[in-house]
């Protein structure tokens, strides 16, 4: 049981994260150019390689605990 709350709690945080980072990185980069750059289907792509990115450290860390 105490297995798949910490597999959830690795999910959750992870699109958390994911979320956070990819709005972060493309309000920074219209703030510095004026233009938004990415569709929906860029955003979806940019928030799951950044979803990717961040699983393996959110793991370790829920893990640990």
């Amino acid at each position: 049981m105490v297995n798949i709350l910490k597999g959830v709690a690795v999910i959750v945080a992870t699109i958390i994260l994911g979320f956070i980072v990819t709005g972060a990185l493309l309000m920074s980069y219209e703030a510095l150019t004026g233009n938004f750059p990415v569709g929906t289907e860029g955003l979806i792509l940019i928030w799951v390689i950044s979803s990717i990115i961040f699983s393996g450290p959110v793991r370790r860390l829920i893990n640990r605990g």
